[in-house]
């Protein structure tokens, strides 16, 4: 099982979390609409297991402020293990700081974070997809590619669990709410930030082949349909196209025109006839990266089976 420190271990580290978040995430870009936070507690045999905060900036419509806790209990070595999860959903102000939730991103998450002090901050700094193993292990709930901002708090750990071994159970207990890395008492100092790019994204992809020649089949998916209905908005894809012998067929960057409905069908179709091996896929609007695929395709695979 991953550790949350292993897993980020490659972000980059930010000197000055507030001043980034106000360069790389603009507000007035009307892309979020309301935040949820949520913490994660696990009681067993005495002790307290608790796990990061985790705040998600969404899109969509929420009236008011709600707060929700759901508990769970499961027996295991015929002792009691609950889990409580406690969720906040935040509506966000106004662009102007005038009140609390309000202003910039990065207003709205100090206010979240309250009188807790940062020592440390990295950055994704790649935009990764849900099915990336750092974003995977972190949240495997999310389901559009996303930017990820970890802030360490100063230690406020009051006693350590030594033997973390005892609670390997935890790792499987915890799958059900999307987390997939194992404890480490340092958890509860950390914070994780995660910014969704929900515009649109790649649901099905696969080989698509006529006669003696092969295509890609994507099927996209519009999200925020509003702002696709302005020709300001640009959308193109990146792709590149290998075959089977690794040799590159394809490398283009096409423009999708908007149909005006929430599923659109894109084909591509190198210009070179072979069977595909490996595909990668970006997502632009306005230059700016939404979402990417990038893979292998499974092949039929044949199996002689000689009778004795």
């Amino acid at each position: 099982m991953n550790k949350l420190t292993d897993l980020i271990k490659t972000f980059k580290k930010v000197d000055n979390w507030q001043q980034f978040v106000e360069n790389n995430f603009e507000r007035k870009s009307g892309t979020y609409s309301y935040v949820s936070v949520t913490e994660i507690d696990i009681k067993y045999d005495k002790q307290l297991f608790r796990y990061p905060t985790k705040v998600v900036f969404e899109d969509g419509y929420v009236k008011a402020q709600k707060d929700i806790t759901k508990r769970e209990t499961l027996i295991i070595n015929n002792k009691p293990v609950r889990i409580i999860e406690r969720k906040k959903i935040i509506p966000l102000g106004f662009y102007k700081r005038d009140k609390k939730f309000s202003g910039d991103i990065y207003q709205i998450i100090a206010d979240i974070l309250g009188e807790k002090k940062i020592q440390n901050s990295v950055f994704s700094d790649d935009l990764l997809t849900p099915n990336d193993n750092p974003f995977f292990s972190i949240d495997s709930k999310q389901k559009w590619t996303s930017y990820l901002l970890i802030l360490q708090q100063e230690s406020k750990q009051k006693e350590n669990i030594t033997n973390l071994e005892d609670f390997s159970f935890l790792n499987d207990i915890l799958n059900d709410y999307g987390i997939h890395y194992g404890f480490e008492n340092l958890l509860q100092d950390y914070v994780i930030v995660v910014f969704p790019m929900p515009y649109l994204r790649i649901v099905e992809n696969k080989i698509q082949k006529k006669d003696d020649n092969e295509s890609i089949f994507l099927v996209v998916e519009f999200n925020q349909l509003p702002i696709f209905y302005t020709s300001q908005s640009k959308i193109e894809i990146d792709g590149l196209i290998k075959n089977l012998q690794g040799e590159i067929i394809y490398k283009e960057t096409e423009t999708i025109k908007f149909g005006k409905a929430k599923y659109q069908v894109v084909e591509i179709t190198p210009k070179q006839k072979s069977e595909i091996g490996y595909t990668e896929f970006a997502i632009k609007i306005n230059k700016v990266t939404v979402d990417k695929f990038s893979g292998y395709y499974i092949r039929d695979i044949k199996v002689n089976i000689k009778a004795k």
